[in-house]
């Protein structure tokens, strides 16, 4: 039962990224711009030519009092197991102003073994403080494991 799991989520977790990697090239080609590695998930604002463009990263956005989810692979890399948490930085909205975020992350904790992955649901609660339409930056890292960060953006939706 145990290997049919693994398997799946497995399967899951592959299908997963074949569909971000999929979404963030339709996007890209979309706005014929080029890309970080990872790709751009979810609309961005055009800018001018001249302003820098702000690193690539997974949009949560909704109405306030809902919980929009969103999911990303987290993958072993290292020749040695790997248990840490997840941790979400604080995030900076308009005007550089920071805030925290009680974000919510399933699993909580990884634990790989070399060459593992596993799919990470990451949800994030629309609250009276954040300015409808505006986008919150902030990144999700694994500690003790290179090249897992994952750009975040929270937004409210415009029209709350």
């Amino acid at each position: 039962m145990a290997e049919a799991n693994l398997r799946y989520y497995s399967g899951y977790a592959k299908l997963t990224r074949e569909y971000f990697d999929e979404l963030a090239g339709s996007i890209q080609g979309a706005r014929k711009t080029p890309t970080s590695s990872g790709g751009v998930i979810g609309a961005a604002p055009t800018r001018r030519k001249d302003s820098p463009s702000p690193p690539p990263a997974m949009a949560l956005e909704g109405k306030l009092g809902t919980s929009p989810v969103g999911a990303f692979v987290v993958e072993n890399g290292l020749a040695r197991v790997v248990r840490a948490p997840l941790l979400a930085s604080s995030f900076r909205g308009p005007g550089g102003a920071e805030i925290s975020l009680p974000l919510t992350f399933d699993p909580e904790e990884i634990d790989l073994a070399p060459g593992d992955q596993v799919l990470v649901r990451v949800t994030a609660p629309i609250e009276e403080g954040l300015e409808p339409g505006a986008q919150y930056r902030g990144d999700v890292t694994v500690p003790g494991l290179p090249g897992t960060r994952v750009g975040l953006v929270i937004r409210r939706d415009p029209q709350d």
